[in-house]
Order: structure tokens, then C-alpha cells, then sequence
């Protein structure tokens, strides 16, 4: 399905927040926030950035899904992901978050003999 806006209605709502520890060999999860109605599909995409921005990142390949292993690479770098959202019919809409310190044990990738849980 062709991911670029299309003429129609706006999907209402929906959002993503990444939860985890971002420590190198730990987890990142995006949980999303529905969209209303629900979206036939969503599409995840992850970054990385070395500044604490949303957009003009470098893109993970293969790091397509709700999970995020933080590889030993990204250390120092911050980590953000977009979502979009899909509906035949419904303009295409996309929502992101990045780590930062309010929703993450720190915002850039560190290494880390503990783990702090979120």
C-alpha cells in the first residue's frame, strides 16, 4: 500500500512513547497509541541522531518493528522512532518520540554495568 498521503479523512489521535533502558544490549520498546478508528497498519522506522532531534537522523536498517535491541554502535547517540499509520481511505499519518531523560534512564545510549528500570 502506497504510504504517502492520500485524499481523505484524518485518522484522530495515536502517538508512540519508547520505554526501556537505553543501555547498550538492552531494549527499547515503542508503544503505541492507537489511532481512531484503528489503523489497517502500522509502520516503524528507528534513527539514531547525535543531536537531540527528531528528525535528519541516521536511519537503522532492519529496525522496522516495536522493538529496538541498542547495539553496541549507538553508544552516545540519541534514538528516536517514527510510526505511521495506515487506514484505506484515511490520510496517511505519522507520529515519533525520542529518548530523552523523561521517558528513559538517559537520553543518549551509555554503557552501563547496572540496570535501572523505567
Amino acid at each position: 500500500m502506497d504510504m504517502s498521503d492520500m485524499d481523505g479523512t484524518t485518522l484522530v489521535g495515536g502517538g508512540v512513547n519508547i520505554t526501556g533502558n537505553n543501555y547498550v544490549t538492552q531494549t527499547l520498546t515503542a508503544n503505541l497509541i492507537e489511532t481512531t478508528p484503528a489503523a489497517d497498519s502500522y509502520f516503524y522506522q528507528w534513527y539514531t541522531n547525535t543531536t537531540n532531534s527528531r528528525t535528519d537522523g541516521e536511519i537503522i536498517e532492519g529496525a522496522n518493528s516495536n522493538t529496538l535491541y541498542v547495539d553496541p554502535s549507538y553508544s552516545g547517540k540519541y534514538i528516536y522512532v517514527v510510526v505511521t499509520a495506515v487506514k484505506e481511505d484515511y490520510k496517511t499519518k505519522r507520529f515519533n518520540d525520542i529518548t530523552d531523560d523523561g521517558n528513559n534512564a538517559t537520553a543518549v545510549v551509555t554503557k552501563s554495568d547496572s540496570v535501572l528500570t523505567v
